[in-house]
């Protein structure tokens, strides 16, 4: 029997938003996609995004009682980094990973002398720094001293790397150095708010007194990032865009050319997040205290990526420690990992950008304390695991794994708070039909509905299994589920109760499971005769 003063509503889902009522920002706004991403066939659609999977475990480095990598940079096929050991004990040593190989390569020259004291895995941080310039590996790290303020790697035999410490002569450098950036073929070092640069190709070397730029006032600098620019007369350049807490300055040109600039560019915006810093297509990304923006290759700095409701930002403005916060891109996304104090529990998250559709997805999980981009992929650090590099793929491939450290993926799928009826009453809804596709194996799948105040409404859990003809007759009925469970379709979810709410929010949990896909979810609302007073 046909339904009074009812309206069908499909909601196709878009992606993530902070927004705390869904009437006010972009259709399609989810609160949750949790381990779901864009599925690359069809707009609206998601999938479960590949789990990470272990890479390699510095048990077999060679190093003894690996613990917490406090650094970690890629440059072609291998890893570079530094990891707490107890030989040297409390020390912070470098490591050389062949990623392709998956062997570690000795280095000599390591002593307690020449290596900085280990850092902590938590709190606010002056994190390490790790840049290739010439045949040499240079490392920052807060722990060297003012004698021994950086850290070389040799690596003119690469099979043979040589570890040492020191300082740049004959100009030394007046102190420990916060980050390191390679640009225009020199090593740039941020001391306060000074950038000292060595000699082209040789970061140990500082002929001249004369090799350093001040930036403003004597804020620190936080950390350094380059982007190619586009001149009106369409040629290229590198500039090398330095970070402080409220300003951001633009560097061009080269002593020896004699065309070095030093350009404020950005008042009031800055970076807290030395390890956001990340390069792509569109430009350099960061996050600021307001949340996501770019320095685009015209050298602007956008507006906030994802406020307002637009998408994300609440977790980044309220990080716990915004010096902990680690972002990176590859292909099209960009993974940003924090912990957002506007939760009570503290929990660490990790957001994905898809820079292609301007979509928000998260929060997944395993978060990283590190990230680097590899190839088509990413590698990682885990938050709370030591020891260990994952590999962690953003592009679901049918020999995907769905088992992430132990343990298999669940997906949330959250529609934002619905809005309250335009009559201003009451509504009731009998009728759901969500946009499903269960093709390889079958799995869990859960569907809730609860009101504005977070009291559960209903909710219904069933298993699926993939080529059964009937979907679970015990629970559900005698009905068919569309037969086989093999292509995406429309799925009727039967409440048990009448759904009876002004505002509500529903969603979808279940296992991540290869071939499963999520997409609209549509509910039939009848508008009733009252509202709550």
């Amino acid at each position: 029997m046909a339904l009074n003063n009812q309206q069908p509503i499909a909601m196709n889902p878009v992606g993530v938003s902070d927004t705390s009522d869904g009437s006010t920002v972009f259709a399609g706004a989810m609160t949750a996609l949790t381990n779901l991403v864009p599925d690359p066939s069809t707009a609206n659609v998601f999938v479960p995004r590949p789990a990470a999977t272990l890479l390699t475990d510095f048990s077999t480095s060679g190093i003894s009682s690996p613990g917490f990598i406090s650094a970690l940079y890629i440059s072609g096929d291998i890893a570079y980094g530094m990891i707490a050991t107890d030989t040297p004990l409390g020390k912070d040593v470098p490591f050389v990973y062949d990623i392709a190989g998956d062997t570690f390569i000795s280095i000599s020259g390591i002593t307690s002398g020449n290596t900085p004291d280990s850092v902590s895995s938590t709190g606010a941080w002056i994190p390490p720094t790790i840049a290739v310039v010439g045949t040499k590996v240079v490392f920052t790290h807060p722990n060297f001293d003012s004698l021994v303020p950086v850290g070389f790697l040799d690596i003119s035999t690469p099979t043979a790397p040589v570890w040492s410490a020191g300082n740049t002569a004959p100009r030394a450098l007046p102190d420990v150095p916060r980050a390191v950036h390679e640009f225009a073929g020199r090593a740039y070092y941020a001391v306060g708010n000074t950038s000292y640069y060595s000699d082209i190709l040789d970061p140990e070397a500082r002929a001249s007194s004369d090799q350093s730029i001040t930036h403003g006032d004597d804020s620190d600098i936080i950390g350094y990032g380059s982007v190619p620019l586009t001149s009106t007369n369409s040629s290229n350049i590198e500039a090398l865009m330095v970070f402080k807490p409220k300003i951001i300055f633009q560097v061009t040109g080269d002593e020896a050319l004699s065309t070095l600039l030093n350009t404020e560019m950005a008042a009031g915006i800055g970076t807290e997040s030395p390890l956001s810093i990340t390069s792509t297509p569109g430009g350099l990304m960061f996050i600021s205290q307001h949340g996501l923006r770019v320095v685009d290759v015209r050298g602007d700095v956008s507006p906030v990526i994802g406020a307002d409701g637009k998408g994300v930002s609440v977790p980044f403005i309220n990080s716990l420690e915004p010096s902990r916060i680690s972002a990176a891109f590859n292909i099209n996304t960009v993974r940003i990992n924090t912990q957002n104090s506007s939760i009570p529990t503290l929990p660490f998250q990790d957001w994905w950008y898809n820079t292609d559709l301007g979509v928000w997805t998260g929060p997944h999980g395993f978060p990283a304390s590190l990230v680097q981009p590899y190839g088509g992929t990413f590698v990682i650090t885990p938050q709370g695991v030591e020891g260990q590099l994952y590999q962690s793929d953003i592009v679901p491939l049918d020999s995907s794994s769905y088992v992430e450290n132990g343990q298999t993926l669940e997906y949330l799928y959250q529609v934002s708070l619905s809005p309250d009826a335009p009559t201003m009453n009451e509504v009731c809804v009998l009728e759901t039909s969500v946009g499903i596709q269960f093709s390889k194996v079958g799995g869990t799948v859960n569907f809730f509905c609860q009101d504005e105040n977070g009291t559960l409404l209903d909710q219904v859990s069933e298993t699926i299994v993939v080529n059964a003809s009937v979907w679970d007759t015990t629970d559900w009925g005698t009905s068919q589920w569309g037969g086989n469970v093999t292509n995406y379709q429309q799925i009727r979810v039967p409440w048990t109760v009448p759904l009876v709410f002004s505002q509500a929010a529903f969603g979808s949990t279940g296992e991540a499971v290869n071939g499963f896909k999520i997409g609209v979810w549509s509910n039939r609302y009848q508008m009733l005769g009252y509202m709550v007073p």
